[in-house]
């Protein structure tokens, strides 16, 4: 509830076409995941009793999907929502636990990570 709070919240300050919003609300995710990293890996612990309610969480990303949904059509926008979902979730997994060790600046590419894949995306 905590991530979709300052997620509704970037949502709602973000100004600009679709993938700029879309943008701000992924680099959000990201910096939610480094400022909480153990709560980040509870919410994604394989015990039921640590996750949100299904229902809930499906409610909560509509919004996302809303803006994926204008920006590659409604009929493609889950499919797109889960690559960007798996794309930052990875992204701020691997950082979390130390794994992208390989030098270069992981800020810069986390942003052009999730720009190509939007522009992929809006671009088909």
């Amino acid at each position: 509830a905590q991530l979709f709070a300052v997620i509704d919240e970037a949502a709602s300050a973000s100004s600009g076409t679709t993938e700029a919003k879309l943008v701000s609300i992924f680099s959000t995710y990201r910096d939610f995941a480094h400022a909480n990293p153990r709560l980040y890996m509870l919410a994604f612990h394989e015990n039921d009793a640590y996750r949100s309610d299904e229902n809930e969480l499906v409610q909560m990303i509509l919004p996302v999907q809303g803006l994926m949904a204008d920006l590659v059509g409604e009929e493609r926008s889950l499919m797109a929502l889960r690559g960007a979902l798996a794309l930052v979730h990875g992204f701020a997994l691997l950082e979390i636990n130390k794994q992208l060790r390989r030098g270069g600046d992981l800020d810069e590419a986390y942003r052009e990570s999730v720009q190509a894949f939007l522009r992929g995306w809006g671009g088909n």
